[in-house]
C-alpha cells in the first residue's frame, strides 16, 4: 500500500531515519482521499472471557512521565496501556513486553509460507502465536519488504536499504557460524553477504526458532542500531533479520523531525534488560511526538524501530488469559474486515519456548 501517511520532509541529519518528501502531490492527495472513504477506523479490543480481573482492570497513565503499570499476562509476557495526550489528539498507546528467555520471535511472510495475506488474528491462529505485530512496510507488489528481510535462507528482500538504520535480529545460529561466502539467497540471483555461511544453511533452514538451540553467546533477540552496532558482523549470525527505519537510537535519542504527518504507529523496541517491546499507538500522532512520549513513560526503552503506520499498523495478543487487538486509524468509520484488521503479508510473532530457559540479554555498554 502507498505510504501516504509518512512525514513530509526529511530530518536535517543523514543519520535520522525519516522518509523522503512526497514528489507527486496529486497522487498523494488521490491516495489520501481513497483512504478517507475506504480505509477503516476503530479498534477491535475483545477480551477473552477467561481473563483474570487483574488483567481486565488494566492500569492507564494520562500524564507524560508517569511510570507504566505492567500487568502480567503470562510468565515472561507483560502488558501496559497508557492514555496518551498528544498535541492534537489523544488515545491509547499499548506496550507488550516480551522476555526472550520465555518467548521466541518468529517471522512469517507470504513469500515463504505462500497463500494470501492474513489478518493478525489469522496469522496467530495459523501458527499458534501468542502475539503478532507488523514486520515492516512493504512495496507495491504487496509482499516484498521495503528493507532487508530474511528468515533462515529464505530472503524476502536481500538488499540492504541504505536509508534504514535499524535491524531486528532473533534466533542466533550456532557459535561456529561465520559470515556468508557469497551464496545467493533463496529465490535470488545476487549473493547476499549477510546470509548465513553455506556450511550453516541447513541449520538456518531447519532449526525451529524456538527449539532452544540458540547461540548462548548472543542475545536471543535484539534491536541493532546501524550507527552503534557491528551489524555487518552480526546479521549473518542470526536466523531472522528484519530492517526498518529507526525511531529511537541506541542512546535514547528521538530521530524523526519534529513536524510531520500524524497517523497510527506500530513499532518494536528493546529495553535495558534485553526484553523486546511490541508498541502500538492507535492515537494519530507524529513519529517524533510518540518517540518522546515513549522515552518519558518508559525510562528503560532503548533502540526502537518503526514498522508500520496508518490503518495497517496492528498489534494482536492471543493467550489463554487474554485476547485483544489494537488496530490503526485512517480517518474513516468504515470497517475493512469483521475485526477491523488489515490483511498483512509479513508479520513478527512470538511463541512460548518449549526448551530450557537461557540467560537474558542485557543492554550494550556505550
Amino acid at each position: 500500500m502507498p505510504r501516504f501517511q509518512l512525514p513530509r520532509r526529511r530530518a536535517a541529519s543523514p543519520h535520522k531515519d525519516s522518509p523522503p518528501a512526497g514528489k507527486h502531490l496529486l497522487l498523494r492527495l488521490a491516495v489520501l482521499l481513497c483512504a478517507v472513504f475506504f480505509v477503516p477506523a476503530g479498534a477491535c479490543a475483545s477480551e477473552n472471557a477467561t481473563a483474570g480481573s487483574n488483567i481486565s482492570r488494566m492500569a492507564t497513565n494520562g500524564t507524560t512521565g508517569t511510570p507504566l503499570h505492567w500487568i502480567s499476562v503470562a510468565q515472561g509476557l507483560e502488558l501496559a496501556e497508557s492514555s496518551a495526550v498528544f498535541r492534537d489528539t489523544s488515545g491509547t498507546v499499548a506496550l507488550l513486553r516480551i522476555d526472550p528467555r520465555h518467548y521466541s520471535l518468529q517471522l512469517y511472510t507470504i513469500s515463504e509460507q505462500g497463500g494470501p495475506p492474513q489478518t493478525p488474528s489469522e496469522w496467530a491462529a495459523l501458527y499458534n502465536l501468542d502475539a503478532v505485530i507488523n514486520a515492516s512496510m512493504f512495496l507495491p507488489d504487496g509482499s516484498t519488504s521495503t528493507g532487508y528481510m530474511r528468515n533462515g535462507t529464505a530472503a524476502n528482500n536481500s538488499r540492504i536499504n541504505q536509508r534504514f538504520g535499524s535491524f531486528l535480529v532473533f534466533s542466533p545460529l550456532p557459535p561456529h557460524a561465520a559470515a556468508s561466502d557469497g551464496q545467493p539467497p533463496a529465490g535470488g540471483t545476487q549473493p547476499d553477504p549477510y546470509a548465513p555461511a553455506a556450511a550453516h544453511t541447513t541449520a538456518a533452514r531447519n532449526t525451529p526458532n524456538d527449539a532452544g538451540s540458540d547461540n548462548q553467546q548472543l542475545p536471543a533477540a535484539d534491536v541493532l542500531d546501524r550507527y552503534a552496532d557491528d551489524w555487518q558482523t552480526l546479521l549473518p549470525r542470526y536466523r531472522g533479520v528484519v530492517q526498518n527505519f529507526r525511531m529511537i537510537s541506541a542512546d535514547r535519542k528521538p530521530l524523526w523531525p519534529e513536524e510531520g504527518d500524524s497517523f497510527s504507529i506500530a513499532a518494536i523496541g528493546k529495553d535495558t534488560q534485553g526484553r523486546i517491546l511490541f508498541i502500538h499507538s492507535r492515537a494519530q500522532t507524529t513519529v517524533r511526538e510518540l518517540s518522546e512520549y515513549l522515552l518519558d513513560i518508559c525510562p528503560s526503552l532503548g533502540a526502537t524501530m518503526y514498522v508500520e503506520g496508518g490503518a495497517q499498523a496492528a498489534l494482536h495478543l492471543s493467550t489463554p488469559a487474554l485476547t485483544r487487538s489494537w488496530v490503526g486509524r485512517a480517518g474513516s468509520s468504515f470497517w475493512y474486515s469483521a475485526t477491523g484488521q488489515w490483511p498483512l503479508p509479513n508479520i513478527i510473532g512470538i511463541r512460548k519456548r518449549s526448551a530450557q530457559l537461557r540467560p537474558a540479554a542485557t543492554s550494550r555498554s556505550r
